[in-house]
């Protein structure tokens, strides 16, 4: 679809008259019908260590344009409930079974999206080995971050959030510390202390490694 509004665009600009505006959208339709693997790029870790801050600044490089599908789990939970993404959602929504929904909607959304080409950024605490292990057999080459960032850090990132589909406060990001052991995180980690640039720039320099089948 974009190589086809690329296309369209070069048309108009060359019945204008527009020679170099056609030839830089024509090959922008050609970049769009280039091949890219598709990737699926799992983000750990817990509340207040930057997963989706990091998720949207790989996400445009990775994969085909425009690049990869970021499927973050606070939103699905917010689209599950029926309320919009700022909204606060009670306890209820917080159960193992209500968690477990959101992160089969994950599973089911990446399958889908990796069905159709399309590379796939699953942003979510995978607190558990199950959570871990589950997107792993969601489709390969898989690539899954830990970020780590000490607690009282991760409480304070939390305080200063504006509105965000993150329902997480400073008791949620203690509950989760204590929680991290179940199971061994075998992921790639990455402090995440010292800028998004910097952890971003890692991860997309794994990326550019021969992909594992």
């Amino acid at each position: 679809m974009l190589g086809i509004r690329a296309s369209i665009r070069a048309h108009v600009m060359a019945a204008q008259g527009k020679p170099e505006e056609a030839r830089r959208y024509l090959d922008l339709a050609g970049q769009f019908l280039e091949d890219a693997p598709t990737r699926l790029v799992a983000i750990g870790g817990l509340s207040g260590s930057g997963k989706s801050t990091v998720a949207r600044a790989i996400g445009g490089g990775i994969g085909r344009p425009p690049g990869a599908r970021i499927l973050r789990s606070d939103v699905l939970r917010k689209r599950i409930a029926g309320v919009a993404p700022e909204q606060k959602l009670d306890a209820a929504a917080y159960t193992r079974q209500a968690s477990a929904a959101v992160y089969a909607e994950i599973y089911r959304l990446a399958r889908q999206a990796m069905a159709a080409g399309q590379s796939v950024i699953a942003d979510a605490v995978f607190g558990t080995e199950e959570e871990r292990i589950a997107i792993e057999g969601c489709g390969a080459p898989f690539l899954g971050i830990w970020l780590e960032l000490p607690e009282e850090t991760r409480i304070e990132r939390i305080a200063a959030r504006g509105p965000d589909a993150s329902d997480a406060d400073a008791t949620v990001a203690r509950m989760q510390s204590r929680m991290l052991g179940e199971g061994t995180v075998r992921w790639r980690s990455i402090p995440s202390g010292g800028g998004v640039s910097a952890v971003a720039e890692q991860i997309l320099g794994w990326l550019s490694e021969p992909a594992s089948p």
